[in-house]
């Protein structure tokens, strides 16, 4: 069964989708489903826990996937969203 879903895309990421497809010489389209289809397809989804004791964290966290080329990208969405909050007032309180 197929079925149609619409994603907003950051603007780095629907590029990077637009070059994969044009060198490939597949639809946009094409490419984001074998994405997600490569994501869920070993069920990593359910893997997930509802929750953590600190003593596990450690262990999940070496668990999740690397980075890789991505890390820069997500440094930087990191550091605008902290930068996007408003100062603490009261840091000591």
């Amino acid at each position: 069964m197929s079925q149609t879903i619409t994603v907003e895309l950051s603007d780095h990421a629907l590029e990077a989708i637009r070059a994969d497809a044009s060198a490939s010489g597949v639809t946009a389209a094409e490419i984001a489903a074998s994405v997600l289809e490569k994501q869920f397809a070993n069920g990593s989804h359910e893997k997930l826990p509802k929750s953590l004791t600190v003593g596990e964290l450690s262990t999940f966290v070496k668990t999740l996937p690397k980075l890789g080329d991505d890390a820069d990208d997500f440094a930087r969405d990191v550091d605008a969203i902290r930068k996007s909050f408003p100062p603490e007032k009261h840091l000591w309180d």
